[in-house]
């Protein structure tokens, strides 16, 4: 039987191939504590849900609380926090007041939507350089579709000549087929990560916590629509 090749039902898992806008769903958000620092922070993971890059994945977007940093007299510039209340106000449409428990936030972020902004950020771990996925802005869901910009395409990794691109069975795309030798076996964030793309350090310098990945407990932290977000959080 003759096969049709058809664009519009590819299989995702692979990370996105360009910067840009895209509308996304979150399928993970690992809770953890920082082993250096003792900050409290979540790791999330969104897939694109429309466009030439659905089902693709944006992986280690970090959510840090520092804010036991912020206090007078800091020499501290940049406090990652900031970045939750973005996370939660602009992208999610949480209202001034509205209470969130990191250690909920497997139970509170799975399934909810929002649309982000998306950069490139070059990796060194390991003597190993690698570009990343970086997070920049998050905002409620884009009415005309997810915009990759072709314009930026994943930079190449500078200490090799291959693409760091990777499909989802785990090869680099360097000629070999999809089906091809797996990549280096490096760690997730100094080599190349279940989905075939190099993946970089969290900016709290910590591995993914032991439970990457894991189920949690489902807890119900706002009382009896915990899973709403006691209604500050809408489904988009």
């Amino acid at each position: 039987m003759t096969f049709t090749a058809d664009s519009t039902k590819k299989q995702g898992g692979q990370i996105i191939s360009y910067a840009g806008k895209y509308n996304v769903e979150i399928t993970d958000a690992v809770y953890s504590v920082s082993k250096s620092s003792g900050n409290e922070m979540v790791t999330i993971t969104y897939k694109v849900l429309d466009g030439t890059e659905a089902e693709n994945i944006i992986p280690y977007d970090m959510l840090i609380d520092d804010r036991a940093d912020d206090v007078p007299g800091a020499t501290k510039t940049f406090f990652a926090y900031k970045k939750i209340n973005s996370f939660l106000v602009d992208g999610l449409g949480l209202a001034d007041g509205t209470p969130f428990e990191l250690k909920d936030a497997k139970t509170l972020l799975v399934g909810k939507r929002l649309s982000v902004n998306t950069t490139w950020r070059e990796n060194e771990f390991n003597g190993k350089k690698s570009w990343r996925a970086n997070v920049s802005s998050y905002h409620t869901m884009l009415q005309g579709g997810s915009e990759p910009n072709t314009d930026k395409p994943r930079p190449e990794a500078t200490d090799s000549g291959t693409s760091n691109q990777g499909n989802a069975f785990g090869s680099p795309q360097n000629g070999n087929g999809a089906f091809g030798a797996p990549s280096n076996n490096n760690n997730a964030f100094g080599g190349s990560n279940a989905f075939g793309s190099p993946a970089s350090m969290p900016t709290d310098n910590d591995q993914p916590p032991a439970n990457f990945g894991a189920q949690q407990p489902q807890q119900d932290p706002f009382g009896n629509q915990g899973a709403n977000f006691g209604g500050g959080f809408g489904q988009q």
